[in-house]
């Protein structure tokens, strides 16, 4: 996925995080898909698609 798509996917999380964290699982997911995020972006940014 290039940068602008985890850009986006990271604004979704942090729309989420603004209304609270529900419990640990939660909390937990949302690191998750966090974490998964990094890495897209990581390898969108190595393979300069921005």
């Amino acid at each position: 996925m290039a940068l602008s798509e985890q850009s986006s996917a990271l604004d979704g999380v942090l729309a989420e995080v603004s209304l609270g964290f529900r419990n640990q699982r939660h909390f937990d997911e949302l690191e998750e898909r966090v974490d998964g995020i990094c890495v897209a972006a990581r390898a969108a940014f190595r393979s300069a698609r921005p």
